[in-house]
């Protein structure tokens, strides 16, 4: 009783590529269809190139922008040095910083932005504070600019999960 179920499944599947091939046929003979279809393919392949073309630009853009971030975070560690402790919060090199993090909040990952936010508050914690060591997130104790280099080692990390590069 099984072979006979194989067959009648077996003859319902040619039957119904026999109507697909028909259908098929059909369809070819008709240079308008052919138009048609040949179009649809093209009309997807450019949305896909177009979309494409997006996200290439916008992983471009987040690139350098990550970099700017990047660069800026040594210059506003600086400021220590320059000014003491004094209003830091006022130094343009800190308000680069600053700004540049809310460009990363608008355009970043989720880890892209709270990483780049743990870089802030080590920051913060670097110029302001008094203290030699601090407690990084990770529960390590480190200095305050041992700590700053965390922040951004582990910034960078989810910045490239985020443009896709493993290494």
């Amino acid at each position: 009783m099984a072979s006979v179920e194989v067959m009648t499944v077996s003859e319902n599947v040619c039957q119904d590529l026999t109507i697909f091939l028909e259908i098929l046929r059909n369809f070819a003979s008709n240079p308008v269809w052919a138009l048609i279809l040949g179009g649809g393919i093209s009309l997807w392949i450019w949305r896909r190139q177009t979309k494409l073309s997006f996200e290439l630009e916008l992983k471009r853009e987040k690139r350098e922008l990550y970099r700017r971030f990047i660069s800026q975070i040594g210059k506003a560690a600086a400021v220590k040095h320059d000014i003491g402790s004094g209003a830091w919060e006022l130094h343009p090199e800190v308000r680069r910083l600053w700004a540049l993090q809310k460009e990363v909040e608008l355009v970043g990952s989720a880890s892209s932005c709270e990483t780049s936010s743990g870089v802030l508050d080590a920051i913060e914690k670097l110029l302001s504070m008094k203290v030699n060591q601090i407690e990084s997130s990770d529960g390590v104790m480190r200095s305050l600019d041992e700590n700053v280099f965390f922040a951004s080692d582990q910034m960078v990390v989810a910045m490239k999960r985020e443009l896709g590069k493993n290494s």
